[in-house]
């Protein structure tokens, strides 16, 4: 994704943490703007993050896929998540991948792109292994 697009975020209830609003917070000090579907973007409300909201797929239009037809949006990440919702991380994951769209599904991928994304713009890539980073705790 490029400073400036949209990052879709969709996390199943478990997920909601310390890390995913340190990987929201990061995305946007990074000059990305957040788009939620309402539990996320609840979530992600109350802990101080403006995010903007967005339909599920199955709530009617314009929505999440739309969106990524649309190339409005940059990183698309979504938990893999209970039963009733499956269809739409389905969908969405499916949407993903037909618009070339980039897409992670745990939030630790959710973090290392994060800092891939701020080596980037600062000129320091390096390359680390992701079990350094857990030895370190990051993730």
């Amino acid at each position: 994704p490029e400073a400036g697009q949209k990052i879709f975020i969709s996390v199943h209830d478990p997920y909601r943490d310390e890390k995913l609003l340190w990987a929201a917070r990061k995305y946007q000090e990074l000059g990305f703007e957040i788009v939620c579907t309402r539990g996320t973007g609840d979530f992600l409300r109350e802990n101080g993050i403006t995010v903007s909201e967005i339909a599920k797929a199955r709530e009617g239009h314009p929505n999440i896929i739309d969106a990524i037809a649309n190339h409005e949006i940059g990183l698309i990440f979504n938990t893999p998540s209970g039963k009733g919702a499956r269809q739409d991380d389905y969908y969405i994951r499916q949407a993903g991948l037909r618009y070339q769209t980039m897409c992670v599904t745990t939030v630790a991928a959710a973090i290392m792109v994060a800092k891939g994304l701020e080596a980037l713009l600062h000129g320091k890539l390096d390359v680390k292994a992701l079990q350094d980073y857990h030895k370190e705790n990051i993730v």
